[in-house]
């Protein structure tokens, strides 16, 4: 099954494929237009009647694939901004049962609110939703997940990280799990880093700014 960033990489693939169909098929279509005046009225009317037939050929292929990119950005999600601390409590409330019988703690206490970024809700509780799976994949009861954030003037950085009571799962495997998020938000003009130490593993997630209030 696909991941939702996987879900998304394939039609905004299909979208750039048919955008770019579109294009290809407008310069025929002017390649056409230029063809057919250089031709004199009445002059190789065989030509100029091949001319008229793919002309409109032309245009119907032009007007299909436009509503093929059309059908596609469809079901893209739609640009927008997402509050960083409803995307965490949204992303942990249908959780914390789960979260209970691991006896895992989680900390979002720092957390400030009306915090925006120029992101999909949608895709930001995905890769909140990703991000906590690959975390908590090695973590035993007892141990800490705590959500933290900073921000500059440009750019505001989420930070997941599991405390843990022996070796966390190493930067380099998260890394690896989390491949799709870091391509999602590199596409997103964001990034990924991943670092660890001793008894924790963090994942940071950058979002370009959108507001805060």
């Amino acid at each position: 099954m696909l991941s939702p960033f996987e879900t998304y990489f394939v039609w905004a693939t299909v979208h750039a494929r048919a955008r770019t169909m579109e294009n290809r098929l407008a310069a025929l279509s002017v390649q056409m237009e230029l063809l057919g005046e250089r031709l004199r009225p009445g002059e190789e009317s065989s030509v100029l009647r091949s001319l008229e037939t793919i002309r409109a050929e032309l245009g119907q292929l032009s007007r299909e694939t436009r509503s093929l990119g059309d059908t596609v950005a469809a079901q893209l999600p739609s640009p927008s901004t997402t509050d960083l601390e409803t995307s965490v409590r949204d992303t942990l409330a249908p959780l914390r049962r789960y979260l209970d019988r691991r006896e895992t703690r989680v900390d979002i206490t720092s957390l400030p609110s009306c915090i925006a970024v120029a992101a999909e809700p949608e895709l930001v509780r995905a890769a909140l939703a990703t991000t906590v799976d690959v975390l908590l994949a090695g973590a035993i009861s007892g141990e800490v997940l705590r959500f933290a954030l900073e921000r500059d003037s440009r750019t505001a950085t989420l930070i997941a990280s599991l405390e843990t009571q022996r070796p966390p799962p190493s930067a380099s495997h998260v890394e690896n799990a989390l491949a799709p998020v870091a391509a999602w938000l590199m596409a997103r003009t964001g990034l990924l880093t991943v670092s660890e130490s001793a008894n924790r593993v963090a994942a940071s997630m950058t979002f370009p700014l959108a507001s805060s209030c």
